[in-house]
């Protein structure tokens, strides 16, 4: 009875290293990679607005960053930025090193009226690499137009408050000067 019990825990002994041993390898495979994410949100700049022929255009320096969170350099990599009308930039950008992240910015230009949405996506320039969820990805924002996109650096009507205020002290001192 004794000997079946030792046999017994000296089976599964030997599964559970076995198994440990497998799936530390599996995990050990899988770190040995470059994993590329969105370092936060793509930002925007409206850099500049032009009238051209009763047409407002407006320009906008838009800046993707990309970060290596994996333990190995990535791949070069193709970073492409769409808008709703179809309109597509492309932009390379080198190898990034683990735990560095990478920036590219790219000049886009809108002449409708009112905002857009925006898709960047990144995935491997060569087309030897293979794609998958760790060398590609996709996000999507919307850039607003001319003032939409500024952030507000006061109070909306508060200068007509002050406005106000000034004119009843004007009168104010208006009238005691009078007196």
């Amino acid at each position: 009875m004794k000997l079946k019990i030792l046999v017994l825990v000296l089976i599964i002994s030997v599964v559970v290293t076995i198994v440990t041993a497998t799936l530390t390898q599996n995990s050990k495979a899988e770190e040995n990679r470059a994993e590329i994410v969105f370092a936060g949100e793509p930002t925007y700049i409206l850099k500049s607005v032009e009238n051209k022929s009763n047409f407002i255009v407006y320009r906008y320096n838009i800046s993707v960053k990309l970060q290596n969170i994996g333990n190995k350099r990535s791949d070069k990599l193709t970073v492409n930025l769409t808008d709703e009308e179809g309109f597509t930039l492309h932009a390379s950008m080198s190898y990034i090193e683990p735990g560095e992240t990478g920036e590219v910015v790219f000049e886009w230009v809108n002449a409708l009226n009112r905002g857009q949405n925006i898709k960047v996506n990144f995935y491997p320039s060569s087309l030897d690499t293979a794609t998958s969820k760790y060398n590609s990805g996709s996000t999507q924002f919307t850039i607003g137009i001319g003032n939409d996109d500024v952030a507000a650096t006061s109070t909306p009507g508060f200068e007509l408050i002050i406005l106000v205020i000034s004119i009843i002290v004007m009168i104010y001192l208006n009238k005691r000067r009078q007196r």
